[in-house]
């Protein structure tokens, strides 16, 4: 459930992704995990991609045909199951709470954990943030004044067509990484529109077993909530209940 003193009900997350990497030898019933969650969605759908791989030896390039599905809700969230990367990605095109992606990714992983074996190569999670400033001033309404300064001395240069800044952070157990400042949609062009950006990625690379998963995920929602109010002023913070 929840916790409502940590939603964030005007929030402008414009996209919210969970990205689970299972390991390439673990054998997985992705068509059963389908036919499994199509009843829950408004429309599905099967891509058959190809992939290509050039053989060294022979120099000549093999094809291989696999299946990609699509399952689709009438507001906005998208499952992409990948059979041949063995990826499963959760996108949703608004965010208020974790309502959005809990009973869906546990479904998701309660047909998976027959396998109690499995592993995950890879887990992440990622909140992208789009605030419109009407003007460079209110980049520092949102921004602490450290981060805002830099934004807005980029800006100075007329030229300029897209100014971001990346940290990262290596923790024990995952990693962080955040981008923020102006992206510019209509890069390589200059920058006529202030969209501020603050893009959080919280990701683990280390083996973990599925029955961690859902562990997991509610972990790194509770580090991205908090590395984003470090990334705010809590008057703006304020804003948002």
């Amino acid at each position: 459930m929840s916790n409502p003193e940590r939603t964030l009900y005007k929030n402008c997350i414009s996209q919210f992704i969970i990205r689970i990497d299972i390991d390439p030898v673990a054998n997985v019933d992705f068509i059963g995990l389908f036919e499994t969650l199509k009843p829950y969605y408004n429309r599905t759908a099967i891509e058959v991609a190809t992939n290509y791989n050039l053989n060294l030896q022979s120099g000549e390039t093999e094809t291989r045909k696999y299946n990609k599905y699509h399952l689709y809700t009438n507001d906005g969230i998208h499952v992409e199951i990948d059979s041949l990367l063995k990826v499963i990605i959760f996108n949703a095109s608004k965010y208020v709470n974790n309502d959005v992606y809990k009973d869906r990714m546990s479904t998701i992983i309660s047909f998976l954990i027959v396998n109690n074996s499995l592993q995950s190569r890879r887990i992440g999670m990622r909140y992208i943030n789009m605030f419109y400033c009407p003007s460079q001033s209110d980049i520092s309404k949102i921004l602490p004044d450290t981060e805002a300064r830099y934004i807005k001395s980029s800006l100075r240069n007329p030229d300029i067509s897209r100014s971001l800044a990346i940290l990262e952070h290596n923790k024990e157990s995952h990693y962080i990484r955040v981008q923020y400042g102006i992206p510019n949609r209509f890069y390589p062009s200059k920058i006529t529109r202030m969209d501020l950006m603050i893009d959080i990625d919280v990701y683990s690379e280390s083996p973990i077993n599925v029955n961690e998963w859902n562990e997991t995920i509610d972990s790194f929602n509770h580090i991205s909530y908090d590395t984003f109010v470090s990334f705010v002023k809590p008057s703006f913070l304020d804003s948002l209940r």
